[in-house]
């Protein structure tokens, strides 16, 4: 019997950049407590494809649908295709994103600000904003953008990446105003480093190779993990969530407490 507080039974959830890391976790989590999933993936179909056919085994259904989110006529088909295999859409999970190369502002070339921004901040405003059109008529749903805290923390060399996360949060604010008279809540979970892909890459450039190996000097031992994000997320597309809207909800195991670690 599923856990009540996490059942999402009949939960129709779109997750974006699905195929692996935090979305991935977030897809797993989610199919785990009941609900339907549409998976999308840019490049990684092989990716993709497992994880529908993992989720097909835990008894719920799944879809993978292929979309550039820095395109909006592809986040327009995207939202489409997951609503007809769905039946609609009750959360949307926006977690697509890339990371900046780390360079000082003074530095940062052209290509590489249109590069991260085109993902980061882009993709994720065509996504809420399609988000909304679909949810608005049924009065009801989730949209949470997957940011990081360096929305907040806003440290040397995180330019394009930290700037388009920190727009995010400017988006979630007037999207939630607007339609919370419609039961949309709107929420950024903001996770701090994170054993991922991206979370090496982010490592790569201070000669560090395995994430889990700084868990030593964090708070709380350890590096978040992509379920933590999962669990999050789906508290959040919960009937159990449902008055939380407008929020920034860090998920850092306390890094951001502790003076000098995020510098």
């Amino acid at each position: 019997m599923r856990d009540a507080l996490f059942d999402l039974g009949g939960k129709r959830i779109l997750i974006t950049g699905g195929s692996r890391g935090i979305g991935r976790a977030i897809a797993m989590n989610c199919a785990s407590f009941g609900a339907d999933i549409a998976i999308n993936y840019h490049k990684n179909s092989d990716a993709a494809n497992d994880i529908v056919r993992e989720i097909d085994n835990l008894g719920t259904r799944a879809i993978s649908i292929q979309a550039d989110v820095a395109k909006s006529a592809d986040v327009e088909l995207l939202f489409d295709e997951a609503v007809r295999f769905l039946g609609g859409i009750d959360a949307v999970a926006i977690n697509a994103g890339i990371a900046s190369r780390a360079v000082y502002v003074r530095e940062t070339p052209n290509d590489e600000i249109e590069r991260v921004f085109s993902v980061d901040l882009l993709g994720a405003y065509y996504c809420a904003r399609e988000a909304a059109k679909h949810m608005h008529p049924q009065k009801s749903g989730l949209i949470a953008m997957i940011s990081s805290v360096a929305a907040k923390t806003c440290g040397p060399k995180m330019g394009p990446y930290g700037v388009a996360k920190a727009a995010l949060e400017g988006l979630k604010d007037i999207l939630a105003k607007e339609e919370a008279s419609s039961s949309i809540r709107v929420n950024n979970i903001l996770p701090g480093l994170v054993n991922t892909d991206m979370g090496r890459q982010f490592l790569k450039p201070y000669g560090i190779e395995e994430v889990r190996s700084i868990g030593e000097i964090l708070p709380m031992g350890r590096v978040c993990e992509p379920e933590d994000i999962g669990h999050l997320f789906a508290f959040l597309a919960s009937d159990k969530g449902s008055y939380i809207t407008g929020q920034s909800i860090m998920i850092e195991g306390g890094m951001t407490l502790v003076e000098g670690l995020m510098k």
